[in-house]
This record gives C-alpha cells, structure tokens and sequence, in this order.
C-alpha cells in the first residue's frame, strides 16, 4: 500500500482543518459560497504550484459542491485512522505540506518543498518512489 501525502488517522491533519471540521456542520452555505472568493488564498495551501497546476487546482475547486465539502471536512478531521495492516505500507509525503504537516506523520521518503500535492507538483519523485518500493517485494 502505497499513502502519497496522506496519513493514518486524522489527528495527522493540521489543527486549523480540525477546528474548520467542528464548524463546517453548522455553517450556513452562504459561508462556503463566500469563501469561493479566498480559492486563490486556499490554493497557497497545497504548495507551490506552477500555472498550468494552478489551473487544474482551480477547476477542480470550482466543481466542488457545498455537500462535498462538509461530508470531506467531518470525514478527515473525525477519521478515528486505520488498523495494523498485513501488507507494508510505504509513506512519501511533502516537507511543505500544510494541510497534513510533515511534523504529523512519519513517512519513509520526505520530498523538499514538496506540499499537498505532492503527485502533481513532484510525480517524477512520487513515481520513482513507487516503482523502487514496488521492486523491492
């Protein structure tokens, strides 16, 4: 099993998407419509990201509904986290990550400046990783 930017249980997520998910319940719609106007503000959390990453970024923000959002937000910041697995799990993860701090978790590769989307802003690495953990069983 391969987590690329991810973690093992929701306590890994960054505490201010935890305090967000105690509020997304009970926020009126109106709120997250509002806050499609901060989407350039929120997309500095993922990482730095060249233009054309940007632009996927901001389609794939513009197609999220308000249900999505909720049901995402109470889903990651109430994920109690897995069990002991019977395979091995290998871990890449971002040192810029700001939505799942690198601080969070313990993966076995730490890529430099890579954040949350680490698949998309450092594939080659992410890639590389994958193939010589899927070579080494």
């Amino acid at each position: 099993m391969f987590l690329v930017a991810s973690c093992r249980s929701g306590q890994a997520v960054a505490p201010h998407l935890r305090y967000f998910g105690q509020f997304s319940r009970i926020l009126p719609e109106r709120t997250f419509a509002a806050g499609q106007g901060l989407t350039p503000l929120f997309m500095k959390k993922f990482g730095a990201l060249n233009a054309s990453q940007e632009a996927l970024l901001g389609d794939m923000l513009a197609d999220i509904t308000v249900a999505f959002v909720r049901w995402g937000i109470e889903a990651v910041t109430n994920w109690p986290g897995g069990v002991e697995l019977p395979m091995p799990v290998y871990h890449i993860h971002g040192s810029d990550d700001e939505l799942i701090p690198a601080v969070s978790v313990q993966p076995d590769r730490l890529i430099p400046g890579g954040g949350h989307l680490l698949n998309v802003t450092h594939a080659a690495d992410v890639n590389e990783f994958i193939r010589t953990r899927s070579a080494s069983e």
